[in-house]
């Protein structure tokens, strides 16, 4: 059986709603899913089963895993490249990917996405921190991530789609004697994933309020609960 991005969104997130109580009845449409939902919305400070399902809809990633069994497959990235020493990683970027507020999706928030990532410590960031440092993420080209790592370090690829990539714009002007926007984030989102939130319809640990992002750079020809 192959679950496609679309299929995951709508048994996952649907259009409208995670919820964790049951309801009585629900509209055409939309799924009502019923497990623990996070405490925390930030992708960069939780790392959980449902912190994971949140943020697959409500953010993207260089890349993912796709399909059953899961394979690896490019998302925001087309393609990568790694030096034969395996300490240069370079991702190339789809063009023209949009956030949620329109803007669009570039290499240096990326580098914003993992230098803010590394900067919290929680989430994955423990296994990058002793061989991925701020400065050591560059964007060479308006659509070239760069990657230097301190050592070869074989999971690296492997972590790649547990980075959400965040958009700055959305995040700084949030943030919070030097929190990186964490207190922010932590109640709303800064993506540009399938499913945007509804900020005032989330409440923590029982309820978050989605809907579908007209403009994802996958389309939704392969949805047919659109």
């Amino acid at each position: 059986m192959q679950i496609s991005r679309r299929e995951f969104g709508a048994l996952a997130a649907a259009a409208l709603a995670f919820r964790a109580q049951s309801a009585a009845a629900a509209e055409d449409g939309v799924f009502v899913a019923g497990q623990d939902l996070p405490a925390n919305l930030d992708p960069a400070q939780v790392l959980d089963v449902q912190a994971t399902q949140y943020a697959l809809n409500a953010y993207d990633n260089l890349y993912r895993y796709e399909g059953n069994p899961a394979k690896m497959q490019p998302w925001l990235a087309t393609d990568h490249t790694v030096s034969a020493d395996g300490l240069t990683w370079e991702f190339k970027l789809r063009e023209g990917v949009k956030f949620h507020d329109g803007s669009e999706l570039i290499a240096e928030d990326v580098v914003y996405s993992f230098q803010r990532l590394l900067a919290i410590g929680r989430a994955p960031a423990g296994p990058l921190q002793p061989i991925l440092k701020p400065d050591s993420v560059s964007a060479p080209a308006r659509y070239t991530v760069r990657f230097t790592l301190a050592q070869p370090f074989g999971p690296f690829f492997a972590m790649i789609p547990m980075v959400a990539i965040v958009n700055p714009r959305a995040i700084k002007p949030n943030e919070e004697n030097g929190d990186w926007g964490a207190k922010w984030l932590a109640s709303n989102e800064a993506g540009s994933g399938a499913y945007r939130l509804l900020p005032a319809g989330y409440v923590p640990l029982e309820r978050a309020d989605l809907e579908k992002y007209d403009d994802h750079f996958m389309g939704w020809s392969d949805n047919p609960h659109r």
